[in-house]
C-alpha cells in the first residue's frame, strides 16, 4: 500500500493511536511507516492534532545546541554497541553531526559492514546463505532470525555468491557444466529460466555463456519468453524434461534478490 500525503483516510481510532504514539516518541520516519504515511502526511497530522511541532533534524541543530548530557546518552549508547543508523533514530539527529559528537569526544569509530561480516562466524554465514537460497527467505527476515543487520545480511550473501559463481565457471566442473548448458539450450522447449534452474545459476549467466560459447542463439520469440519467465514455469520445465534424480539434485539459486 503507497503512503499518502494526506492523512484524512484515517479514522478517529487510529488518528488517536498516531497521537499516543508521537507522544511516546516514536519517531518520524517509524509512524509514517506505521501509518502509510508521507513526511508531508505526518507534518500534516501532527498539525491537525494539535501535538507540538518536533524541531526539524534536518534543518539541522548545531552540536553546541545539544548539551553535554545528549553528548554522554550519544557516547554511552555507542559504545554498548547501538549502529549508527539506531542512533540516529533514537536522537533524531543526521549522520554527520553524530559522527561529529563521537569523534570530539574522542570515540574510536567501528569498522563498516564490509569488513565486520570477516567477524561473523562461518556457521552464521552459511546459516544465513541456506535461509535465502532454500527457504527464500529476505534479507530483512534473515536479519531478524539472526541477529544481523540487514546490511551485513546483504554483504554475506553477495561475497558468497560471487565467491561461488568465481569456482562454479572454472576446472573440470566448469567444463561439465558448460557442455550441460550447451545440450540443454538447444532444446528449444527450454526456456532459459528453466535451464538456468537446472544448471543452478542465474539466467544472466546462462545467456554470458551462450554468447561466450558462440552457441547460434534463438529467435526474438525466445528473448521475449527470457524476459517473461516466471519461477514457476522454470519449475514445470525442469521436472517435464529431467529425469526424478536429476530433477532432486539441481539445486536451487535466486541471486536477484541480493542487491
Amino acid at each position: 500500500m503507497p503512503r499518502r500525503s494526506n492523512p484524512t483516510f484515517l479514522d478517529d481510532t487510529r488518528k488517536m493511536a498516531f497521537a499516543a504514539e508521537y507522544r511516546d516518541g516514536t519517531t518520524l520516519q517509524d509512524l509514517g511507516t506505521r501509518f502509510r504515511l508521507t513526511a508531508r502526511g505526518v507534518r500534516q497530522l501532527v498539525d491537525e492534532l494539535g501535538l507540538p511541532r518536533r524541531q526539524s533534524l534536518r534543518a539541522g541543530r548545531r552540536h553546541l545546541e545539544i548539551g553535554e548530557g545528549e553528548h554522554a546518552l550519544i557516547v554511552g549508547a555507542y559504545r554498548d554497541g547501538a549502529s549508527i543508523a539506531a542512533l540516529r533514530d533514537r536522537f533524531e539527529l543526521p549522520l554527520s553531526q553524530l559522527y561529529e559528537i563521537l569523534r570530539r569526544h574522542g570515540v574510536a569509530l567501528r569498522r563498516r559492514v564490509p569488513s565486520t561480516i570477516d567477524q561473523i562466524a562461518d556457521e552464521i554465514q552459511l546459516q544465513a546463505t541456506e535461509l535465502f537460497r532454500d527457504e527464500r527467505l529476505t534479507a530483512e527476515r534473515i536479519a531478524d532470525r539472526l541477529g544481523l543487520t540487514v546490511y551485513q545480511v546483504r554483504a554475506i550473501l553477495k561475497r558468497r555468491l560471487e565467491s561461488r559463481r568465481a569456482t562454479q565457471l572454472h576446472g573440470a566442473a566448469g567444463e561439465a557444466l558448460k557442455a550441460r548448458l550447451a545440450e540443454l539450450y538447444r532444446d528449444p522447449s527450454l526456456s532459459i529460466g528453466a535451464i538456468a534452474f537446472t544448471l543452478d545459476v542465474s539466467p544472466s549467466t546462462v545467456t554470458r555463456l551462450v554468447r561466450q560459447l558462440r552457441i547460434p542463439q534463438r529467435g526474438k520469440g525466445s528473448g521475449r519468453r527470457l524476459a517473461m519467465a516466471k519461477p514457476a514455469d522454470a519449475l514445470a520445465d525442469a521436472a517435464r524434461r529431467l529425469s526424478p534424480a536429476e530433477f532432486n539434485q539441481s539445486g536451487r539459486q535466486d541471486e536477484r534478490n541480493v542487491a
